[in-house]
C-alpha cells in the first residue's frame, strides 16, 4: 500500500478515461507523499525553506502562506515520475462510456521511496536545515515509513 495508488476515470473515450484514472492515482500518491514529507519534517524540527543559489550568493525563502506545503508537493511530484501502471480494469458501463481503474506503482521499494524523496527534499531546502536533515536522518527515514505505511 505505501508504494501503490489507484485512481479511475470516466469518459466516452477509453483513452481519456484511463489518462483521468492515471492523474488520479499519481495525485494520490503525490499526496500521500507530501503529508509524509511534512509530518517527518516537523517532528525531526526541519523547515521546509526553499533555498536558491547564483553560484555566488544564497538565499532562504519560506512560504508563509502554505508552510512548507508547497516544497513538499514539489519534492512529492518528483518523486511521482518514478511510477508505472501496474494494472487496468476496463469496464463499459451502460451509458456507452468507460470506466477505467488504474493501480499505480513506485518502481523501487520503500526505501529507495524515502531515499530518493530525502534526496530531492535535501536539494531544496537552506544548507543549516540540510544538516538538521542529515543529522537526523534515521528519525526522518522512520516517521516516513509509518507514514506512508499508514496512508
Amino acid at each position: 500500500p505505501a508504494l501503490r495508488s489507484v485512481g479511475s476515470g470516466t469518459n466516452a473515450k477509453e483513452a481519456f478515461a484511463k489518462q483521468t484514472a492515471n492523474t488520479q492515482a499519481q495525485a494520490e500518491f503525490a499526496t500521500k507523499i507530501e503529508t509524509s514529507v511534512m509530518a517527518a519534517c516537523e517532528e525531526i524540527g526541519v523547515t521546509l525553506e526553499q533555498y536558491a543559489s547564483d553560484g555566488e550568493t544564497g538565499k532562504s525563502v519560506t512560504d508563509q502562506s502554505s508552510e512548507g506545503g508547497n516544497l513538499a508537493s514539489m519534492v512529492a511530484k518528483q518523486t511521482v515520475k518514478n511510477t508505472s501502471i501496474i494494472k487496468t480494469e476496463r469496464y463499459v458501463q451502460n451509458d456507452g462510456q468507460y470506466r477505467i481503474y488504474v493501480c499505480i506503482e513506485f518502481s523501487g521499494n520503500l526505501s529507495e521511496l524515502i531515499s530518493e524523496t530525502e534526496s530531492a527534499l535535501k536539494e531544496k531546502i537552506s544548507p543549516e536545515q540540510r544538516k538538521v536533515l542529515e543529522e537526523r536522518h534515521e528519525k526522518f527515514e522512520k516517521k516516513m515509513e509509518q507514514r506512508m505505511n499508514s496512508l
